[in-house]
């Protein structure tokens, strides 16, 4: 029920917005585990083309995925380089211009030995050509039943073999949904910094 009410949502957006690209759902039944097995179940599409991999649970304004989309990077991250971390954030470090690990803040792995770390916005774009490899990545852990951590463990190892780029969009309002007090803050504070901005929903 729950997937046929998205699949009608998204088709009257569809059809309101007059759009022609095609939506298609993947369904991954074992959501209760690590995330892996969500961008696992979508797997043949990241090799039919350039795709950005994104967290549904961001509010943000559409110039900053006009960011991410226009960079000069075949892999890319978004960073926030003014988040402070408190121990949740999904931080991104960088050596010599390349994002080469993503872990938690609370890693202390995060914390020393980079030229800089910024938090992961959850948007990710990546090359169709690479995705092979990720892919192989992820088939990989899947099977010695590494199945229950963030598809963030599959880009951490993916990033050592192939170029990440990323930029910084700390300038742009957005935030992270995960808990009550995260509506609050989007409510109150975000959506009205991207409104007073000029910038587009």
């Amino acid at each position: 029920r729950g997937r046929t009410e998205h699949a009608l949502s998204a088709l009257a957006w569809k059809a309101e917005k007059g759009s022609d690209f095609s939506i298609t759902f993947e369904v991954n039944p074992e959501f209760r585990k690590g995330s892996i097995l969500s961008l696992h179940t979508a797997k043949a599409h990241l090799v039919a083309s350039d795709t950005v991999i994104m967290d549904a649970d961001v509010l943000y304004p559409r110039e900053l995925m006009e960011r991410l989309v226009r960079a000069d990077h075949r892999n890319c991250f978004l960073i926030d380089e003014t988040t402070v971390p408190t121990g949740e954030e999904m931080m991104v470090c960088v050596n010599g211009g390349r994002a080469l690990h993503i872990a938690r803040s609370r890693e202390p792995s995060t914390q020393t030995g980079w030229d800089f770390a910024g938090e992961g916005v959850g948007f990710f774009r990546l090359d169709k050509d690479d995705s092979i490899r990720l892919n192989e990545i992820m088939d990989a852990m899947i099977a010695d039943g590494i199945d229950r951590v963030e598809y963030e463990a599959a880009l951490d190892r993916f990033m050592k073999e192939k170029v990440a780029g990323f930029v910084p969009c700390g300038d742009f309002p957005w935030t992270e949904i995960d808990f009550a007090e995260d509506v609050q803050k989007a409510v109150g504070e975000v959506f009205p910094k991207i409104i007073a901005a000029g910038l587009t929903l």
